[in-house]
């Protein structure tokens, strides 16, 4: 074979090559791009479901909470009773409406577990009653809290707090007593965090790397979180989540890891549920997609060289 013959076999095999794994290098491109682009928003949808189911469960068990402890509050037989114990003078007599009110507060609290305090005092602040029948530490400037002067003219629902008697984080509801034209107490309710751990940690739609976890408006976790953090959480996901209703995107989470995450700010504003999912596992598929395309071109690419080999050979032949 002289050398001219040699150079047109080699340009013919070069352009056959070229036009056949141009195309082949395209399509692999616009694919993997394609199925990345349809993982994230797959992922983002299931994470946004997550988001709306354990908003919708937070938010009937704060209701559910409110209610029980509101329409407490309002019952004639705890107002009669207060307002008898704060009367009473012999001992014999407040044993008896104590337990009255044992009777009371564990009938309609049965099953509500995460009432977890019920404290009684009258407007001055003095104690009178305790669901546990043990004098609470009362806190210093007790009376000028918010929870107990709110609370000596009309309810108090708080928000994410430290609880003044049970420590530690939770929610606290307080209400006047009324009795006829007078207020003669305020009721205090303890709410701890237990079942809302609970709702907001479950891992259903979350696969192995995922969790959910709720933030106040300053960024600090209200329920557990991976690797505990003793500081607000300043993602972006975190951030946008609160400044907006909704945020979804790639970010780093506060470990440092790439994750997918989906954030909405409660109706209150004063509370944003965020899930996320690390990158990796929600776009494994992607990785394995792109093993395939790797191998498939590789395969191709010896397949397209051998057959322009031979039809650069022939061609050749028959032109010469």
């Amino acid at each position: 074979m002289t050398a001219k013959k040699r150079t047109v076999l080699g340009k013919l095999r070069n352009a056959f090559l070229l036009v056949a794994l141009v195309p082949l290098l395209i399509f692999g491109i616009v694919l993997y791009w394609q199925t990345s682009t349809a993982l994230r928003q797959q992922a983002e949808n299931g994470l946004s479901s997550v988001v709306d189911n354990k908003i919708v469960a937070v938010e009937s068990w704060m209701n559910e909470n409110q209610v029980t402890t509101r329409l407490l509050s309002q019952l004639d037989e705890l107002r009669d009773n207060v307002s008898r114990l704060i009367k009473a003078r012999k001992r014999s007599e407040r044993t008896r409406i104590r337990n009255n009110l044992d009777q009371l507060f564990q009938a309609r609290l049965s099953g509500h577990f995460d009432i977890i305090g019920v404290f009684i005092f009258d407007v001055k602040g003095n104690y009178i009653y305790s669901l546990s029948h043990d004098r609470p530490a009362i806190p210093a400037n007790f009376t000028d809290q918010l929870y107990f002067q709110q609370a000596l003219t009309s309810e108090y629902i708080g928000g994410f707090e430290t609880l003044p008697f049970a420590g530690g984080k939770g929610f606290i509801y307080s209400y006047p007593l009324r009795s006829r034209d007078r207020i003669d107490g305020v009721i205090i309710f303890e709410v701890a965090l237990s079942r809302l751990n609970e709702i907001v940690s479950s891992r259903i739609g979350l696969g192995s790397t995922g969790q959910a976890y709720m933030v106040n408006r300053e960024g600090n976790p209200l329920t557990q979180v991976r690797d505990e953090v003793d500081k607000s959480i300043q993602t972006r996901g975190v951030l946008e989540a609160l400044q907006r209703n909704e945020y979804s995107g790639v970010y780093k989470d506060y470990r440092g890891i790439e994750v997918i995450g989906v954030g909405k700010r409660f109706a209150d504003n004063n509370y944003a549920m965020i899930v996320e999912i690390e990158t990796a596992e929600a776009l494994g598929a992607r990785n394995q997609l792109l093993y395939e395309i790797i191998v498939i071109g590789v395969i191709s690419f010896f397949i397209i060289l051998l057959v322009s080999y031979f039809v650069a050979r022939r061609f050749n032949r028959s032109t010469y």
